[in-house]
């Protein structure tokens, strides 16, 4: 159509437009306004160049504006300025590029003087006298488009208080940031965020902002009452336009001057767990809806932010609450290591002082029993030695559990021989069951291995434990200890030492009650045979230490069974387990120089006393200080020293003496005594550079092989530089404790002849 009114009017001297008629690209088309004027195909006109008044228009045109012709808009009084105000006929004029004006957007004015948006086009005739152009109604497009960028705004906006509420994980701030940005939304300062109370069937006032509820901040109400109760209610979002006149509003007299009020719930998944709301004054209000929405969506991300806000106040109560738990755990163990150390330092203490008399005791009850013919005075102090031998190993018991107790006692892992272990516990029962007319009788499964990994003291203590009750509660009849085992793994057996015994026998209730630690079994029967209640407690710890377990079977005057089972592991490399300081026939030196250092006088009497043999010289004196002193003069042969002494202690004495012996070249046996467990003084015996280690009491026999052993090796290092590749070494607690260094080669009664 274009083409044909172009051809139709092309040699007509008419103006031109320059535009396609819909407006939507340039295209070089020329059309008469005198043909555009008569038709109706879209809203021509032609004006002035000033855009003064409307010269000529078509009746589409004229009816954009509200009138009923052409003729009535040009020729009315209001075709003076009809089209639009003067700021946008300014902006208008200033758009015209090179005699065009392209897609101009602007608000319109009508007849009846509301408004709507125009896009125009134009071009200047020409001539230059005048403009035509076409107009088009854009209302519907321009406030599609402004509610579009009304929603990206407020999107916008809403990112931005996203980032800054989930940015925000203090409750209080987060809470004062949300009413912030929901009453500025909203047009208003009133507003208030409310927590549910489900266990008490409450909300409350978490917080407020205006006026009206800052008052309210804390304040309990009840479910049912208020607009907050509805939206909990149904959550969903409620408006009261005239709150004066709510119904179910809040009886306090501050609410009268709220008209309008919105509440919008907080929820979290399908759970509400408060609600938002804002208050309005004055006159009853209407809300726009896209307010309305943007309320519910901000109450969806504060609901968010809240949310995680408050689990990371729960996180940080829970991290508070974990360290608060572990600084009291931490007090609690270090109290409870305090106290531990205590309770050592206090039975360490113990020994000592127990031990010092106990070796005074059994010290001179020897030396009486060797030298005292007369039967009866004999067996006066026999029962002096027993009497002594009982309190030294009430004193090891007592020891040994509260090492137990404090998880100080650990088990070795060492090669040996279960014969030979057999053989050196078995002898010492002998004697004393042929004493009280009862057989003994061992018996062993010849198929076992003979070489195992364990720990054979400590299986020797408890094996000594379970012997020696088994000849104590046995008054006739005979005590059976009996070996036997079976394969576990190729490398591994579960052996069982089996002690029973024909004697009082228990009953049922009280077996269990036996492995507690002081209890024994019938009352009559601990009365009559004494102990400590220990024994058997420390035994089952041991075994459990071990790996194994500690059962019994008992009759009540039938007699008794003890099963120690234990996991032992084959050595693969057998090794000679037999002593190396035991060397058949080793005889003690004719000349001996002696020093004794102690600071109790009785001990250095009884200890030169015990040691006295002809040839033999004893010097004593009462610190480590004079036994220093005395060392660098005499160089004696044997130091016997005490470590626990005044003004110089054993330990560090040794260390001067050895530093001295480096320059002199000659060295001294030095044998430590110690009031303490000998595992508890091994270290320090080693690191002060002594050859051997004694706990009190020692006895003669201890003391003579001890010595004897030293010069039986040709002066060798004595048995702690043997140990120092296993420090942990348990101690022979009975205390003949010598004997596991040095082996049994020299008895009570050996002396040189």
């Amino acid at each position: 159509m274009l083409v044909g009114i172009r051809e139709k009017y092309a040699d007509e001297n008419f103006p031109f437009l320059t535009e396609r008629l819909d407006g939507s690209s340039r295209h070089p088309v020329a059309i008469p306004c005198t043909y555009l004027v008569t038709q109706d195909f879209l809203p021509f006109f032609q004006t002035d160049v000033s855009f003064h008044r409307i010269l000529d228009c078509n009746t589409r045109f004229a009816a954009l504006f509200g009138f009923e012709s052409r003729t009535e808009l040009i020729s009315a009084f209001a075709a003076e300025d009809v089209l639009f105000f003067f700021a946008a006929r300014e902006t208008l004029l200033e758009r015209f590029e090179n005699g065009f004006l392209d897609r101009f957007e602007v608000l319109f004015r009508r007849k009846d003087a509301s408004s709507f948006w125009g896009e125009m086009c134009a071009v200047v005739a020409p001539d230059g006298k005048s403009i035509g152009g076409v107009v088009r109604d854009v209302t519907e497009r321009k406030k599609n488009e402004l509610s579009l960028k009304e929603q990206l705004c407020s999107l916008s906006m809403l990112t931005e208080i996203v980032a800054d509420l989930m940015a925000e994980l203090d409750s209080d701030s987060l809470l004062q940031k949300v009413l912030r940005y929901a009453t500025s939304s909203m047009n208003t300062v009133h507003g208030s965020i409310s927590f549910v109370d489900f266990a008490t069937g409450e909300r409350y006032v978490r917080w407020a902002q205006g006026p009206i509820l800052s008052a309210f901040k804390g304040v309990r109400i009840p479910f049912g009452m208020g607009l907050g109760g509805e939206v909990v209610a149904v959550g969903k979002r409620r408006i009261v336009k005239d709150y004066k006149n709510y119904g179910n509003r809040l009886p306090h007299h501050d609410f009268d001057c709220i008209s309008t009020s919105v509440g919008v719930p907080l929820r979290w998944k399908e759970q509400v767990f408060g609600y938002l709301s804002v208050y309005y004054e004055g006159e009853p209000r209407e809300i726009e809806d896209a307010r309305l929405e943007h309320l519910d969506q901000f109450a969806f991300l504060a609901s968010m932010a809240l949310h995680n806000a408050r689990l990371y106040e729960d996180a940080q109560r829970e991290i508070a609450d974990r360290r608060r738990l572990e600084e009291e755990l931490r007090e609690a163990t270090l109290e409870a290591r305090r106290a531990n150390e205590a309770k050592s330092d206090f039975l360490a203490r113990m020994s000592h002082e127990i031990r010092t008399p106990l070796n005074v005791l059994t010290g001179v009850s020897d030396l009486l029993l060797e030298r005292t013919i007369d039967p009866e005075l004999r067996e006066n102090l026999s029962m002096i030695a027993q009497a002594g031998k009982f309190l030294t190993e009430m004193v090891n018991d007592i020891l040994d559990f509260s090492k137990i107790e404090a998880g100080m006692i650990e088990v070795e892992r060492v090669q040996f021989s279960l014969s030979t272990m057999l053989g050196e516990a078995a002898p010492m029962f002998v004697f004393h069951a042929e004493r009280s007319g009862i057989d003994f009788r061992l018996s062993a499964d010849p198929t076992l291995p003979d070489i195992f990994l364990g720990d054979p003291l400590r299986i020797k203590q408890i094996l000594f434990n379970l012997l020696g009750n088994a000849v104590k509660f046995t008054p006739s009849g005979f005590v059976r200890l009996s070996v036997n085992g079976e394969q576990l793994s190729d490398a591994c057996f579960g052996i069982r030492f089996t002690v029973s015994d024909t004697g009082v026998g228990m009953r049922p209730e009280v077996l269990e009650r036996i492995f507690e630690p002081y209890r024994q079994g019938e009352i009559s029967v601990a009365r009559r045979f004494g102990g400590s209640g220990l024994g058997l407690a420390i035994s089952r710890k041991l075994a459990e230490l071990m790996g194994g377990a500690l059962s019994v079977e008992s009759a009540f005057g039938r007699g008794s069974s003890f099963t120690l089972s234990l996991p032992l592991e084959v050595a693969r490399t057998p090794s000679d387990t037999r002593d190396e300081t035991e060397e058949p026939g080793a005889v003690l030196p004719e000349k001996l120089s002696i020093l004794v250092a102690d600071d109790n006088a009785v001990n250095r009497t009884l200890l030169s006393k015990l040691i006295s043999l002809p040839g033999w010289s004893v010097a004593m004196v009462a610190d480590g200080r004079e036994a220093l002193e005395n060392a660098r003069k005499n160089a004696p042969d044997v130091i016997i020293m005490d470590l626990e002494m005044p003004r110089m202690d054993g330990c560090t004495a040794v260390k001067s003496i050895r530093e001295h012996e480096a320059f002199s070249g000659k060295r001294s046996f030095i044998l430590g005594l110690t009031g303490y467990t000998r595992s508890e003084s091994i270290q320090r015996c080693i690191e002060a550079g002594m050859d051997d280690c004694l706990a009190k009491p020692a006895r003669k026999h201890a003391l003579l092989a001890s010595i004897a052993a030293h010069f039986a090796n040709g002066e060798r290092p004595g048995g702690l530089e043997r140990e120092k590749e296993d420090v942990k070494r348990s101690p022979e607690e009975e205390n003949d404790g010598a004997e596991s260094l040095t082996g049994s080669f020299l008895g009570e009664e050996n002396a040189r002849a």
